[in-house]
């Protein structure tokens, strides 16, 4: 019976890891949607500008060396971003040490009975005319 809870209480904590972890590949995503509605900010940015020097038939305008450094750094969050994801999703859950099941105290060797069939697999002493041992499911002889 402690068995069946301790696969209960170990898929539980696997479904409530995957949970949180899923959970943290979301909100990196969502740092990442925001990455990069701040470089398409500076695309837009840097495009108006070029498109008026070209226009205007002027020189480059002091602000795209800045645009570009901005949009070089966002690029970099959000590639360290992408690893972060890969490593969260490599991530894999480790179950914490089942707790043993008690060993049952040794019992003394019964007393051999008449017809007594003894188990060539686990050594329990079942009754005559068994076929099955009641212990392991072993087929006696």
């Amino acid at each position: 019976m402690s068995d069946i809870f301790g696969r209960l209480k170990s898929g539980a904590g696997k479904v409530a890891f995957e949970t949180e972890k899923m959970a943290r590949v979301n909100r990196i995503q969502g740092e990442i949607g925001n990455i990069k509605r701040q470089m398409d900010s500076h695309y837009m940015r840097l495009g108006d500008l070029t498109y008026r020097s070209f226009v205007n038939n002027e020189p480059q305008s002091p602000e795209v060396p800045d645009i570009c450094q901005s949009i070089t750094s966002l690029s970099q969050q959000t590639a360290a971003k992408q690893e972060e994801i890969k490593r969260v999703n490599a991530e894999q859950f480790a179950a914490p040490p089942s707790t043993p099941a008690p060993t049952p105290a040794p019992q003394a060797a019964p007393s051999p009975q008449q017809g007594a069939k003894f188990c060539a697999n686990c050594g329990k002493q079942n009754q005559g005319g068994v076929k099955f041992c009641p212990e392991c499911g072993a087929k006696l002889d």
